[in-house]
């Protein structure tokens, strides 16, 4: 699976393009933040750069997402909002 590739390839940062996503994903944000995230974190992942939908529902649900983020110690688990591609990158490539 996706975590596995992380911790195979010694992962630690991951760009996730949502910018085709449209509606609300709100269901999933609990998962992610309680099942997700910390496998994600014990996998070795540190950074998560998300690119951010034009839709509206599918942005309020990325602010959740980052909102539950916050959670995590910032030192273990960064996840960040971008509206571009390559704000995402650069954000990715500083660390």
């Amino acid at each position: 699976d996706g975590l596995e590739l992380l911790k195979e390839a010694g992962m630690t940062n991951l760009l996730n393009d949502n910018s085709q996503l449209e509606g609300v994903w709100d269901e999933a944000n609990e998962w992610i933040a309680n099942v997700w995230m910390p496998q994600a974190i014990g996998a070795g992942l540190h950074r998560f750069a998300h690119i951010l939908s034009p839709d509206l529902f599918a942005q309020l649900s990325a602010e959740f997402m980052e909102d539950n983020s916050k959670v995590m110690p910032e030192e273990a688990f960064q996840l960040r909002l971008f509206n571009s591609r390559e704000e995402a990158e650069a954000w990715l490539q500083r660390s």
